[in-house]
């Protein structure tokens, strides 16, 4: 703390003469520096209100969209299917008591009025099952008298559930491994369990006893050990399933663990490996392999571009025919689009199409076979969230734009880039609680265009206009390493790094998939790892407010606050001083929660990007943590009885593990090789205080 506020008194953060009131013009931080995508994504309906999106289908020969959304913060608290012909008239059809995944209509809906639903739910003695469920469409509406349970199997995480009918009228069912971490239970190559699955069973039967049976064609059928319901096996998280009829191709969209996503072109009778391989990369090789040789995925994707793959469709539509017979899926964490042909053999293209702010949860076809794609929106209960939205694709006829800045110098941002003097209107600002950097220090500045204003929107997420940018330089000995930006264009935030040349005089654009250096420090050279654009905004996420910093605890020092708002760059009021700080660092548990707010909140949060129940946010009550005293989800170290904080006992406590190694689970997962030894301690300090 007293490094950073002799900082903040040798830069000031706020001048009041004449260049403080200069306005900055961002005629050059535009476009992308490898042009613009192709497609743009648009609103569909924008009269029409959702809660969180998760699945959309068109009823057959009926005209309507069918839905489903999230009602409470709590994402299984319940579930509702909904429809609607008129955006401005929507039903309410039915009630899911957990989870709700996926739509499917029989191929002869016309006749039977079957729909099919991928679920989890609670089941028989507490735990949770996932399951097809059956329904029979009376008047527009499912019967719940009709409710049949077609299948299910026990899965508490990573749970499948999606569905999708073959031509010849069979049904293709997915299943994860049942957990929320890596295959504690061992279901990837178990190939006697119904987990870890692409099943494939005929729901066409005559006696109202049997719900299924198994295709005598099933390529296990005969095979001693295997469930007779499996079409394919090893599978972690198959989120969504399509089947195209014209090329005869089953596609899965699944999400990965630790460093990659990947999507599989399904075949009969394939091994895919999880848990000994994470796609085509080895996860745990003490994970032994069923009988039969693995199979990697078409389609691959690392955590610099992807971070949550959610699968798409095959498109047929008439809009787009360059897209023809392509496999059009999204990512949940990027936002990005990507559309992939494949001819049954070799893979003929693969690229990127748009690049969203979404959190996708489904790419379908609409009525017309166009493509439809729900975005959840942002959380219930946080900042702007509770609103899911509908978009399509379109032609994107963007304006011709000015080269995108390859060095720092042609960005605008500063009058003398070697001397790091700001351009008149960029603004130098401090925040109380950096995170760890791998021991580098930093300045920061927030550029806004056109002498717009930093809107308050609460304890935190505030908001700035398109075309602003922050800034930020990381020091390592007195030498910049590198200068970070977010740029917002379009309600959308992008990520770039800028790599300092040797003589210090300026910076080059890295890569877009990001770069592993090494940093010459006096005794030895440090690993530093550039982050991808896409690695950036997995903490520089929706969820987490996109610009993490913008909170009153970061913002509040040094009267920091008080001189915006009485400059007038503030729109709005913010929260007396009194009440801005949840921490006063006065304890070890205040401290404790600081680092957390600080360097992991912003994945852990609600839906954020972190895999677990737990919540770091400033805001978060302690008892709501979902840390103190609770069993982890994840690695467990080797343990006896772990939890993620044992108060009172490190032998037992998973938190301060996590951040003094980089290895196997360490956190945080992107953008450091470098374990910090402070944060470390100050964690240790907090569970050896609890009683």
């Amino acid at each position: 703390m007293k490094l950073h506020l002799a900082l903040l008194l040798a830069v000031p953060l706020f001048c009041f003469g004449d260049e403080s009131r200069a306005r900055w013009q961002n005629t050059r931080l535009v476009g992308a520096p490898e042009g613009p995508p192709p497609y743009r994504a648009v609103r569909s309906w924008p009269q029409l209100a959702t809660r969180p999106l998760v699945y959309a289908a068109a009823e057959p020969g009926t005209g309507r969209m069918l839905f489903i959304e999230q009602q409470a913060a709590d994402w299984g608290a319940s579930m509702m299917l909904k429809a609607f012909r008129d955006p401005v008239r929507v039903e309410t059809l039915l009630e899911f008591p957990g989870y709700a995944y996926c739509i499917a209509f029989h191929p002869r809906f016309a006749e039977n009025g079957f729909v099919f639903f991928g679920v989890n739910e609670p089941a028989e003695g507490g735990r949770k099952h996932s399951r097809v469920l059956r329904y029979t469409m009376r008047d527009g509406r499912p019967d719940p008298d009709s409710r049949r349970v077609v299948i299910s199997w026990d899965s508490n995480g990573h749970n499948g559930a999606a569905l999708a009918f073959a031509a010849d009228g069979l049904l293709f069912v997915s299943s994860g491994d049942g957990t929320s971490d890596g295959d504690v239970d061992l279901a990837g190559q178990n190939i006697g369990s119904l987990r870890s699955k692409i099943l494939r069973i005929n729901v066409d039967t005559t006696d109202d006893k049997t719900p299924y049976t198994v295709p005598s064609d099933n390529p296990f059928v005969n095979v001693s050990g295997f469930a007779p319901e499996t079409w394919a096996y090893g599978l972690r998280n198959p989120w969504r399933l399509t089947y195209d009829a014209l090329s005869d191709q089953l596609w899965a969209g699944e999400n990965g663990q630790d460093h990659w996503e990947y999507a599989r072109l399904v075949r009969r009778g394939a091994n895919y490996g999880w848990s000994h391989f994470e796609g085509a990369h080895v996860f745990n090789a003490e994970h032994k392999l069923g009988p039969d040789r693995v199979t990697f995925p078409e389609i691959e994707h690392s955590h610099a571009e992807f971070r949550s793959l959610t699968g798409g469709f095959v498109y047929r539509g008439a809009k787009l025919p360059e897209l023809a017979g392509a496999y059009v899926y999204g990512d949940f964490g990027t936002g990005r689009i990507w559309a992939a042909k494949h001819d049954g053999k070799s893979m003929l293209w693969n690229r990127e199409l748009a690049d969203t702010s979404f959190a996708i949860t489904s790419i379908v076809a609409d009525a017309d076979g166009e493509i439809l794609i729900t975005d959840y929106g942002a959380p219930i209960g946080a900042p702007g969230g509770g609103g899911g939205a509908f978009y399509r694709l379109e032609p994107l006829r963007a304006e011709p734009a000015p080269p995108f800045p390859v060095r720092l110098s042609e960005t605008g941002l500063f009058s003398d880039t070697a001397a790091q003097t700001p351009a008149p209107g960029v603004l130098p600002y401090e925040i109380a609680h950096p995170a760890w950097h791998d021991g580098a220090g930093s300045r920061r500045w927030m550029a806004i265009p056109g002498g717009g204003k930093l809107e308050v929107t609460g304890a935190k997420s505030w908001l700035l206009p398109d075309g602003s940018a922050f800034v930020q330089t990381l020091t390592i000995e007195g030498r910049r390493v590198e200068t970070r930006l977010l740029v917002k264009q379009q309600a959308d935030w992008a990520a770039y790094s800028y790599l300092w040349n040797v003589e210090q005089t300026d910076a080059e654009l890295a890569p877009k998939a990001g770069a592993d250096i090494a940093v010459q420090r006096v005794d030895f050279r440090q690993p530093w790892r550039v982050p991808a654009r896409a690695e950036c905004l997995m903490c520089h996420s929706r969820q987490a407010g996109f610009a993490i910093a913008l909170s009153e605890p970061q913002l509040d020092i040094g009267g920091q606050i008080e001189r915006w708002r009485e400059a007038g760059i503030l729109k709005g009021e913010p929260r007396p001083a009194a009440e801005r700080h949840p921490f006063r660092n006065d304890t070890p548990e205040d401290r404790a929660r600081t680092y957390l707010a600080a360097n992991c909140s912003h994945c852990h949060t609600l839906y954020g990007g972190g895999n677990s129940a737990l919540e770091f946010d400033w805001t978060t009550p302690r008892e709501k943590m979902n840390a103190i005293d609770a069993k982890p989800q994840h690695a467990q170290f080797g343990l006896v009885d772990p939890r993620i904080v044992a108060p009172g006992d490190m032998a037992r406590s998973i938190l301060p593990l996590r951040t003094s190694h980089r290895g196997a689970g360490h956190m945080p997962p992107v953008g450091t090789k470098i374990p910090d030894p402070d944060g470390t301690r100050i964690l240790a300090e907090w569970v050896l205080s609890l009683k």
